[in-house]
């Protein structure tokens, strides 16, 4: 939080990152409640304790290290690791591990050869399998483990108990939550088909919530101006896409529903083996002419969900 003396009473604003450096790791770091306090009011709080026979609070001593875990290198290399793999479903889960902030750049590079050699082995659907089973393992491990040899074993247990079963009617969705700081993955999770996604490979599809760092929906104080993170990081989201994994994802759609959960479709750009190149655009008009609705949005949606009833999130 920042103070705006110029404001009387939204006097402190929201922000997503401190400046540009700190926007390359914000996006990677786990949580941390820090509150910065002025020395004189540090000493003041502190004689009111002693005053009033409270324990004196302690200093606590951190050391820092600077270790460039997401340096441009680092994330340069990740990404030609991307492109040389070739399987986004699979990028998808080393990501998670990355934006989730359960391993760092380094800790993830131990995995990555065992991973493409996995997935020359077993395919695509298995090695993403084993990654989100490698996620869940380390992520609810109370002690640390050696990284190489909790991918071993899970890569050795049956296929059949790593894959997820699916039923008629559903696809494999994947899940993004954008935070004020973070973009958080999940999934894919198996979830009722709609008209437009079940004509298409569900890879390509993303459903996205718009969430506070708290996984909790956004909440107002009247004390803080909230314009800046919603025009900021809200609107750059939407306007400018997510680029995860090495593919580029543009906002598609939503419904009047699910709106109101703060939820999104978005889309990346493909080619379809009998129609060509697929957009979000494309798909958009392929519903119909909206163009006496669109400059207002509510209404919009609103046609676009008539016209398309399944499509909802």
């Amino acid at each position: 939080m920042h103070r705006d003396p110029s404001k009387r009473l939204k006097y402190r604003r929201r922000i997503e990152s401190l400046d540009a450096a700190h926007a390359q790791v914000a996006t990677y770091a786990t949580q941390v409640c820090v509150t910065l306090y002025d020395l004189v009011d540090l000493e003041t709080f502190t004689d009111a304790c002693m005053t009033a026979k409270v324990t004196r609070p302690k200093h606590m001593a951190f050391s820092l290290e600077k270790h460039l875990f997401f340096s441009r290198k680092r994330m340069g290399e990740l990404s030609s690791w991307y492109a040389r793999l070739d399987s986004w479903p699979v990028a998808f889960q080393i990501e998670a591990l990355l934006r989730n902030g359960i391993l760092n750049t380094e800790e993830v590079k131990c995995i990555l050869e065992p991973t493409a050699a996995f997935c020359k082995e077993r395919g695509v659907e298995a090695t993403a399998a084993l990654l989100r089973a490698f996620n869940e393992r380390v992520r609810n491990s109370t002690s640390r483990q050696d990284l190489s040899t909790v991918f071993s074993t899970l890569g050795n247990e049956s296929q059949t108990r790593l894959l997820r079963t699916r039923t008629s009617g559903t696809h494999m969705c994947y899940h993004v939550t954008v935070t004020p700081t973070r973009i958080i993955l999940e999934g894919p999770y198996p979830d009722k088909s709609n008209s437009v996604v079940s004509n298409f490979d569900s890879e390509y599809f993303l459903r996205a919530a718009f969430k506070d760092e708290d996984g909790q929906p956004y909440r107002w104080d009247r004390e803080v101006d909230s314009r800046e993170i919603l025009q900021t990081r809200v609107g750059d989201v939407l306007r400018n896409g997510i680029d995860l994994a090495g593919r580029h994802f543009d906002f598609l759609a939503y419904s009047n529903s699910a709106i109101r959960s703060h939820c999104v479709w978005f889309m990346a750009p493909f080619c379809h083996a009998s129609r060509g190149l697929i957009t979000a655009d494309i798909i958009r008009s392929s519903l119909g002419d909206f163009s006496k609705t669109s400059k207002w949005p509510a209404r919009y949606a609103a046609r676009m969900a008539q016209v398309s009833v399944t499509f909802s999130l």
